[in-house]
């Protein structure tokens, strides 16, 4: 098996270079900042793939993005969160994309959808607003707390406490289950989650 990586020198993108590497899968990573050298002047090459065999892609480049790399690949794929800022463009998706969810992993048991009473303060909780929010909203029961003051990260979940290692964890989790085609979130999940994110004002979901 290889999977394809877009995004592969990013944040995220060298996450999942290094956890498949860790499993033992065969990966090869790709960046939408190819270029090419016509006449002194550099011009960037959008949306282009590389031209090679791949079994399955992780989709880890900027959100923008997302939509487009969906929409052009044919194999297996796992997306970043969100796949897009407008719930109504996951409806125009087919085929075998689950959305990252490694949130459902962070206890032994995995997390559904829906039921879990959730306690989150952490300074930074990423750059994309309440989009950021996505696992932990569409876990939750209702029973959700967040604020940003705490400068060391502390999450609890059905009165368990998580650490930052169990997050790292997590990634690994999910990503063995994507492989296994096993606990991951559809198109479906991704709708019904993206919904919940825009009814959430910051205070109730």
């Amino acid at each position: 098996m290889k999977v394809l990586v877009i995004g592969s020198k990013g944040n995220m993108g060298r996450r999942y270079m290094a956890i498949l590497k860790h499993l033992g899968i065969e990966c090869e990573g790709f960046d939408t900042d190819v270029s090419v050298h016509i006449g002194g002047e550099s011009y960037k090459l959008k949306w282009m793939l590389p031209d090679t065999t791949y079994d399955r892609a992780i989709i880890a480049c900027p959100t923008e993005h997302h939509l487009e790399y969906c929409t052009r690949l044919e194999v297996p794929m796992l997306c970043e969160k969100p796949i897009s800022t407008n719930s109504e463009a996951i409806k125009q998706l087919s085929g075998d994309i689950s959305m990252v969810n490694n949130w459902a992993f962070l206890l032994p048991k995995v997390l559904k959808p829906e039921s879990c009473s959730i306690v989150y303060n952490f300074y930074n909780t990423g750059n994309e607003g309440k989009w950021d929010l996505i696992q932990p909203l569409y876990l939750s029961n209702g029973n959700f707390e967040i604020k940003r003051d705490s400068p060391v990260f502390r999450l609890t979940i059905n009165s368990y406490m998580i650490n930052m290692e169990m997050v790292q964890a997590s990634y690994v989790k999910m990503v063995e289950n994507w492989l296994e085609d096993k606990n991951m979130w559809n198109l479906s999940m991704a709708y019904d989650a993206h919904k919940k994110v825009e009814r959430y004002n910051g205070k109730k979901i």
